[in-house]
């Protein structure tokens, strides 16, 4: 397995996601996702997560950010 391979070489793994709709780069985002993305990232042993927030409303950090995105997506 290549993150074997990787973790063999004393190296961590770390993998880039985004809050919002589309990450920075225009790739889909895990809003909407964050429990089946958060459950793959700990199946793939993903060492490093690094979270941007680009394509979300703005307005969602003032009440909470990623908290509420998960709150609402679990009520709905």
């Amino acid at each position: 397995m290549w993150l074997l391979q990787i973790h063999g070489k004393g190296l961590k793994f770390g993998i880039y996601e985004d809050i919002g709709t589309k990450t920075c780069a225009g790739y889909p985002g895990s809003l909407y996702y964050l429990q089946l993305d958060a459950q793959t990232f700990a199946d793939w042993n993903v060492d490093f997560l690094k979270f941007d927030g680009c394509n979300m409303d703005p307005n969602m950090y003032k009440h909470g950010g990623y908290k509420q995105c998960l709150n609402d997506h679990e009520n709905n």
